[in-house]
């Protein structure tokens, strides 16, 4: 099984293991820093994350950003499936996505994959009729590239019990710009802490006052 640390924990995630205070104005908490591939392995590690660009280039910042969405930003299960797979665990109850549309992801439909699903026990998954996959946690995917291109081909989609979540980018100015013009698909409620300014997010300003 998965385990995270407690929710007071933060990571700090990037293309490789980011500085331990990138950016100013972090919410308080133990911090721990992973390069994604490490925090994607880490059998514990918190379920608060902080992206962290290298800011090399407003190109890498963005490529960087894309493959940390595709990778962690799984949603969770519909809420008559996590309460179902509630009551066949013990420990943390599962995180509850809303509720399934009419005639959409029927229970049975959804596969609950605990532990780590690697690129064999994917593709043996395949062979049973659900597309609708519950994993325990994003770091419980150790999956290739082709891999998880093949399962999006299939038809296959993500949820977690234990979702991890954004709480913001760590990010250089010229990519802070860009996520004010557009989130790239993050979480509305992720703050943006740019260089030498304060944090904002769709709920704030997009241009906030200088301190």
């Amino acid at each position: 099984m998965t385990k995270a640390t407690s929710t007071t924990s933060l990571a700090l995630v990037g293309p490789g293991r980011p500085p331990a205070r990138p950016v100013s104005g972090l919410p308080r908490g133990r911090i721990r820093r992973f390069s994604l591939a490490a925090y994607l392995a880490a059998r514990r590690a918190p379920d608060r994350v902080v992206l962290c660009p290298s800011g090399e280039s407003l190109a890498g910042d963005l490529a960087f950003l894309r493959q940390a969405r595709e990778r962690l930003l799984l949603s969770p299960p519909p809420r008559n499936i996590a309460e179902a797979i509630g009551g066949l665990r013990t420990g943390e109850p599962p995180a509850l996505g809303p509720p399934s549309a009419r005639g959409r992801d029927p229970l049975h439909r959804a596969l609950l994959l605990e532990g780590p699903v690697t690129d064999s026990r994917a593709r043996s998954a395949l062979a049973s009729p659900a597309r609708l996959w519950v994993v325990e946690s994003p770091r419980s995917l150790r999956l290739s590239a082709a891999t998880l291109s093949r399962l999006k081909r299939s038809g296959v989609r993500w949820a977690a019990l234990t979702p991890a979540v954004v709480v913001g980018v760590a990010a250089s100015r010229s990519l802070a710009a860009a996520l004010a013009a557009s989130r790239r698909g993050l979480p509305a409620s992720a703050a943006i802490w740019a260089a030498g300014r304060p944090a904002t997010s769709r709920a704030r300003s997009r241009r906030p006052s200088p301190r």
